[in-house]
């Protein structure tokens, strides 16, 4: 149930809209927590009108029932909206970009370059279309202060000097990124349940959360596991709401965390424990949030590029396709520059694609 959904968005008369307001009735969840008579207590309205409203938040908040034969002809009628990476070899295999209506994980150890690749988004979904971007704001969440104004509006000049060539353009796209500094997990959750008006006000055509594992692991120790999976849940189902109903592209930052495996399979039976268990990096958070996100880009340092690759390879990373309905299992390198991620171009660093679909 979609129950935070805001009041204007029921149609209802901007006058009754502010009434309810004033008595401090925001979202459906607000109306549908009070019976009638309490409502009608409450507004000093009529049984009618009370019913007409509770009528209305029910029906907001409930899912549509759909067929499979109204979903094919909604995909018809609506063409695909991608956001471009900018990254060209990326584009291609994903179908033209990051896809609207869809969870993009970004995972990687600390300082490969996430948030370099979230602020690369950032600045590309405000230009305008013709520049290859969606015309919109974005709703940026900083829960590592991680962001810099600074380094955005750098990206920005490099990648697209020409349209930058009007400081009021610069002015213009920095309004547009709409930070949110959170350090709780449940700030998180309260801010993405009354999102909506901003997305609608503000034209918000970006969700980027970076990152969702850095205040999960501070809020919850190893004792809740049960408490921190519940509160991904709920936020997975609101960040998935919000990119089917606006049809905008999410965008998680997550990290990563060591494994061990009982057992390596050329390990000898009557090993020691020392000798039996097998460590590897995978990303965080579990497989409840894993099967939240529709792609995943992992961004890893690669020392096989380094290898033999002198001078130039001392900076080598690799970006991964590790999940896509659109793509193979692809591993692209690239490095940081001026101009955020950008595909290497040193020749001892090719495309591989590791598995097929």
């Amino acid at each position: 149930m979609h129950t935070s959904r805001k009041l204007p968005r029921l149609g209802l008369d901007p006058g009754l809209v502010v009434h309810l307001q004033a008595k401090r009735l925001y979202t459906c969840k607000d109306i549908l927590s009070k019976t009638e008579f309490e409502l009608v207590h409450l507004l000093d309205l009529p049984l009618t009108t009370v019913q007409d409203i509770v009528a209305r938040a029910t029906a907001a908040s409930l899912p549509v029932e759909t067929t499979l034969l109204d979903l094919v002809r909604a995909r018809q009628q609506q063409p695909r909206v991608c956001l471009p990476t900018g990254l060209a070899s990326l584009d291609r295999h994903l179908g033209g970009g990051i896809s609207a209506g869809s969870i993009i994980e970004i995972v990687g150890p600390s300082g490969v370059g996430k948030t370099q690749l979230c602020h690369t988004l950032a600045v590309l979904a405000t230009l305008p279309h013709e520049y290859g971007g969606l015309d919109g704001s974005v709703a940026y969440f900083d829960t590592e202060t991680s962001f810099s104004a600074d380094r955005l509006v750098e990206i920005a000049l490099a990648r697209a000097p020409d349209y930058f060539a009007d400081t009021h353009r610069v002015d213009r796209t920095a309004a547009s990124v709409l930070v949110y500094s959170l350090t709780s997990s449940f700030d998180i959750l309260k801010k993405l349940n009354a999102l909506e008006e901003a997305i609608i006000e503000r034209n918000v055509k970006l969700i980027v959360l970076d990152s969702v594992a850095s205040v999960v692991r501070k809020d919850f120790d190893s004792s809740s596991t049960f408490r921190r999976q519940e509160l991904l849940s709920k936020q997975a189902s609101v960040l998935k709401y919000l990119a089917e109903s606006f049809q905008i592209p999410v965008v998680v930052v997550n990290q990563v965390a060591t494994r061990f495996d009982r057992q390596a399979d050329n390990a000898p039976v009557d090993a020691g424990p020392s000798s039996v268990k097998v460590s590897y990096v995978t990303p965080a958070l579990g497989t409840l949030w894993a099967h939240s996100v529709n792609t995943r880009l992992v961004l890893d340092y690669n020392q096989m590029d380094m290898v033999g690759a002198g001078d130039s390879g001392t900076d080598m990373r690799r970006l991964t396709i590790a999940k896509s309905p659109m793509s193979s299992v692809v591993s692209l390198p690239y490095q940081i520059s001026d101009a955020g991620l950008e595909l290497s171009r040193d020749k001892n660093a090719q495309e591989v694609v590791i598995a097929n679909p």
